[in-house]
């Protein structure tokens, strides 16, 4: 394998490797744990980490809950900050349990006949990304995720890099993170890395009248090259939008959309 592909590959295993959960039975403080990993990954041990990741047990799958948990589960919300979730905790559906029909359920819901990205116009024209994406920029991005916002195929949650990015005085990670929004944005992304990098991890909920919900949680790193790239055009979305529609890049579209529909029913 070339040196590209390489590095592409460090990057998918580094989440699971190094900052993924610990064995149940490892009675280790978690940041003993990660600097043991971390030791492994520079000697080299990829191999090492990356099996002994695979062997972890699966997560228990909760199912039905009793009021008391679910009640303590809202709470927990709450404390953190999110009433919002501690709600949707409270009126949730119970997750599936991963068998079998589950898996057939989720296929059915969204198979694998993947279309690949159209072809660009030969007459687009060339952007500067590294003029555009700054350093706030990207801090911007890590920063606005929900707390509770869930990972991806990588197993890199934004709470971690968020946590990452408070310790990081050098801003060293935020500047490796910039370059790689800007190697993103220039369309460097190998096709092998696509299905991960592009995909999403599915949970399945079940629904009180039957059948699966499935829950998408995209890649954190795509996620930040978009919120990125949104925030560079931004400025100039309500040019490109209004009139024409008042839900994507119009600030206080709805409160526009009542008066205008008040001013019509006055008239």
């Amino acid at each position: 394998p070339g040196e590209e592909y390489i590095r592409w590959l460090r990057l998918c295993m580094f989440a699971k490797c190094i900052l993924g959960p610990k064995d149940r039975d490892d009675e280790r403080k978690i940041h003993a744990l990660i600097e043991e990993r971390l030791g492994l990954w520079r000697e080299g041990r990829l191999a090492e980490l990356w099996g002994g990741m695979m062997v972890q047990p699966p997560a228990k799958t909760k199912g039905l809950r009793s009021d008391a948990a679910l009640a303590q589960s809202a709470k927990l919300c709450v404390i953190a900050g999110l009433p919002e979730k501690g709600i949707v905790r409270l009126s949730g559906e119970p997750m599936k349990k991963p068998n079998a029909a589950t898996a057939a359920a989720l296929q059915n819901l969204n198979p694998d006949d993947i279309h690949s990205m159209p072809e660009l116009p030969s007459d687009v024209p060339s952007v500067d990304f590294n003029a555009i994406i700054s350093l706030e920029m990207v801090k911007a991005a890590v920063t606005s995720f929900n707390k509770m916002s869930a990972g991806g195929a990588l197993g890199l949650k934004p709470a971690m890099l968020k946590q990452l990015l408070g310790r990081d005085p050098r801003e060293r990670l935020v500047k490796a993170l910039r370059q790689f929004v800007i190697t993103c944005a220039e369309g460097r992304v190998p096709e092998f890395i696509e299905p991960l990098f592009f995909g999403a991890c599915l949970t399945a909920l079940g629904k009180k009248c039957g059948g699966v919900r499935p829950i998408a949680a995209g890649e954190s790193l795509r996620r930040i090259v978009a919120k990125c790239l949104i925030a560079a055009i931004k400025p100039r979305l309500d040019a490109f939008f209004l009139p024409l529609q008042y839900g994507v890049g119009a600030k206080g579209g709805a409160e526009r959309i009542v008066h205008m529909a008040r001013l019509l029913r006055e008239k």
